[in-house]
This record gives C-alpha cells, sequence and structure tokens, in this order.
C-alpha cells in the first residue's frame, strides 16, 4: 500500500502517499548504496522535501513476549503494529533504543514489566493525571503530522502472594472505576494482557468487567470483528501448563475500543495456537498475540 518509501523502511501499517521533489511523486528513494541504515534512508527522505501522508488505517496490538524481548524483536517487526502493548518485556529493552522507536515502560522490576511501543512517527505521552495502578500504564497516543490521537490504557494484571492487590478481575475493574471518566466520553483503547477470561475460575468476575465496558460502548475489536458473543471464542490466547503438565488454554489478552472506534474497526486477528506458542520455536511466547485495524482517514 505504500507509493514512495519503501515498505520495508516502516514497522506499522500506516498507508500513505509521498510526494518528493528530489525522488518525484510515487518513486523510490535512493537505495542505500552508501551503506545508510533503512532508518536513516527512511528519515533523510522525510526530511528532504515537501511530502503528504494520508493515513488510512493504524494497527494496534498486545503480545505478552515472556520476557527477553531483545531475542524476539523480529516477532514484533512480524505484527508490523504501529502501536504495541508488550507485557514481561524489560526496562531497558533494545527496542526502546532503536532510532524512531517511542517507548514508555512501567514495573516492579527491571527485568519484567510493561512496556508500550510506537512507530511510524507515533509519540507516546504518559498520564498521570489519577491514581497510580500498578498493572495500568496510561498512554497518549498521538500522531504529529495527523490530526489522531487517542488515550491507551495497556495493562498487565498482576498477582503475587502477599501483595495485597486485587484479583486479576478486581484489578481490571479498578480500572475501570478508576478512568470511569475518560473511557465514558473518549477516544480510548484498553489493550494488554488481562488475566481473566469466560475459560477460567474468574469468569464471573471478568463478566461484571466486559458488562461495565459494553454499557458505555466498548467492544473487543475481535469479537466485533468475528461476531462472536464472549465465551464463545474460537481463537485462545494463552495456554497455561498446569498440574501434572496438562496444558490450560484462555482467551484472556484483550484489545477493547470505545463506541466512537467501534464503527472504525476493519478487523482483528489472534496469533496462531500452532505457530506462537506450540511450535516451540525459539523466541516465541506462552501468549499469542491480538492486533486490530482501525481506519482514521
Amino acid at each position: 500500500r505504500w507509493v514512495g518509501p519503501p515498505r520495508s523502511l516502516l514497522h506499522g501499517r500506516t498507508a500513505c502517499r509521498c510526494h518528493n521533489p528530489i525522488t518525484g511523486a510515487g518513486k523510490r528513494p535512493p537505495a542505500g548504496a552508501d551503506n545508510k541504515t533503512a532508518a536513516q534512508q527512511l528519515h533523510e527522505f522525510l526530511a528532504a522535501g515537501e511530502h503528504q501522508l494520508e493515513l488510512a488505517a493504524m494497527r494496534v496490538g498486545t503480545w505478552n513476549c515472556r520476557q527477553r524481548l531483545d531475542d524476539k524483536v523480529g516477532w514484533i517487526d512480524e505484527l508490523a503494529c504501529d502501536v504495541i502493548v508488550v507485557p514481561e518485556c524489560a526496562r531497558d529493552s533494545g527496542l526502546s533504543q532503536q532510532l524512531g522507536v517511542n517507548a514508555l515502560w512501567k514495573g516492579d522490576y527491571d527485568a519484567k514489566g510493561l512496556g508500550v511501543f510506537a512507530f511510524n512517527g507515533w509519540q507516546l505521552s504518559l498520564d498521570d493525571s489519577r491514581e497510580d495502578l500498578p498493572w495500568c500504564l496510561p498512554v497518549h497516543a498521538q500522531h504529529p503530522d495527523l490530526d489522531t490521537s487517542f488515550l491507551l490504557l495497556a495493562m498487565w494484571t498482576v498477582k503475587r502472594d502477599g501483595d495485597g492487590r486485587p484479583s486479576y478481575a478486581g484489578q481490571f475493574a479498578k480500572v475501570i472505576d478508576e478512568w470511569h471518566d475518560p473511557l465514558a466520553t473518549g477516544d480510548v483503547i484498553i489493550a494488554g494482557d488481562l488475566n481473566a477470561s469466560f475459560q477460567g475460575p474468574s469468569v464471573k468476575a471478568h463478566e461484571r468487567n466486559v458488562a461495565r465496558l459494553a454499557d458505555m460502548g466498548y467492544r473487543s475489536a475481535y469479537h466485533l470483528a468475528t461476531g462472536l458473543a464472549h465465551g464463545e471464542e474460537r481463537d485462545m490466547t494463552l495456554r497455561w501448563i498446569g498440574e501434572g503438565k496438562v496444558p490450560y488454554f484462555f482467551h484472556c489478552d484483550y484489545i477493547f475500543v470505545s463506541g466512537q472506534l467501534a464503527d472504525q474497526v476493519e478487523s482483528a486477528q489472534v496469533g496462531s495456537m500452532a505457530e506462537w506458542v506450540e511450535s516451540g520455536s525459539p523466541g516465541r511466547s506462552d501468549h499469542c498475540p491480538v492486533t486490530a485495524d482501525l481506519s482514521i482517514s
């Protein structure tokens, strides 16, 4: 869908039409004959002259990477998200240091926390206007060249013995309580690993949370795209190995979109369990990714 800089120079699926007075409309910039990196080529292409970006869609995603993110950047690239929530990543990941990547992180341990990464010119800023909840990273995502922004409530519910935190579903309920006013009035996306589902012991509490969001117009992008009701999921996002090495499967990773954004959901995908979890390939996780494409032109 790119006319202008090579699609390989960009991370997300933001589509555009570019004009550059040096290369001409619709032409690719010169390849890196002097061994410039792809990011440098893109930066110089956009800085060389006038160009136009007509944003057609953005991709939002979530993937619990199960740590070692620096070994799994290729899988992040494969998802081609513009903004992605990554639970269980390290504070100072190599990805966050890459040119053109904007990142925010929070957590109790440097090796394992909650990160949000933005690509393709998207910028992130922390929203600290409300009570700090350790399992929620609230950020504003916006593109400086486009009239597009939204509040992202990135989540990774975590509970350890004796930490005094609510249950997984209770943590989600606390986010809904604390952010009720913005949720009720704005363009908001909730994305991440909730550790609560219709397949596990938290089904009743989780159902109440989903119903509360539905009352405010929120829809799960996956359920909206597939037409399935909650509890009818065909694609699980977590394989949990229990006692006796018995596998259990749950749909506990979500992207919820506000009513204002629901009409813009073009599609949503869950990575296949066979590819992302069961293959045993190095660099995978016990979670499958969830992505959603939203039109914003």
